[in-house]
């Protein structure tokens, strides 16, 4: 931060005042959402102010249930409350859609996510359909096992077996992963306070003749027969990351 200068311009010099030449500095400071990893360019967020009306829903359980919440928030006042059934396997889902890139280039998903609740599984999958091929990319979390994975294809890769969190449903775990449109490869993936470089990981797919688009999908299961609840916020989506 330079001193010397207002705050509408570095031309001229100022006694009392200090510019802030750093935008990305300047938006987080007034309450912007995209703080955690601010490389890329914005392409859409949602930080669940307005409710569900972005997203689809989806359960399986008694009780399951899926809604916007003041029970905590990571921003703002509200989030989105995923609430499984009592059994296992039982879950609790939210998914949306947007257009595919014009131009391919690196894209991210973020996402912030928070729970009370041990014994879980979270899945958040970025799939990209391009017209031909449908390529599938995320990660998972199981949090008694402290382990992260990242999808490849149909099946899952295991990238860490110590990665742990903490369990409080004021306390919102980051978590971004980034791929490369135009290779189809992972990039990196950000995961509370760890980078993973993943970019011999590469991206597989199926044969799918849908339109281009993106499909973001993020499932929250419970592993016993006990209903869970997780909280997530302040979803972001990006292009042109490094």
């Amino acid at each position: 931060m330079a001193h010397g200068h207002p705050d509408y311009g570095v031309a001229a010099p100022s006694e009392i005042t200090f510019s802030l030449q750093d935008l990305a500095e300047l938006a987080a400071r007034l309450k912007s959402i995209d703080t955690f990893d601010r490389r890329g360019r914005l392409v859409w967020l949602d930080d669940f102010e307005d409710g569900l009306v972005k997203w689809n829903t989806a359960t399986q359980g008694t009780g399951a249930a899926v809604a916007a919440t003041q029970d905590t928030a990571r921003n703002g006042g509200y989030s989105c409350k995923l609430t499984t059934g009592n059994l296992t396997g039982d879950y609790a889902e939210i998914g949306t859609y947007l257009y595919l890139p014009r131009i391919y280039t690196v894209s991210g998903l973020e996402l912030h996510f928070a729970t009370d609740d041990s014994l879980w599984k979270l899945e958040v999958s970025l799939n990209i359909f391009d017209g031909d091929t449908v390529y599938w990319s995320g990660w998972r979390y199981y949090d008694d096992a402290n382990q992260l994975d990242v999808r490849v294809g149909a099946i899952y890769q295991t990238i860490d077996t110590n990665q742990r969190i903490y369990i409080d449903k004021h306390c919102f775990i980051p978590a971004k992963v980034v791929t490369d449109l135009n290779a189809m490869r992972y990039k990196r993936l950000l995961f509370n306070n760890t980078v993973y470089a993943i970019s011999g990981i590469l991206l597989t797919g199926a044969s799918s003749t849908a339109a281009p688009h993106l499909a973001i999908v993020v499932r929250f299961t419970t592993r016993e027969d006990v209903s869970k609840a997780m909280y997530i916020d302040d979803v972001i989506v990006t292009q042109d990351e490094p």
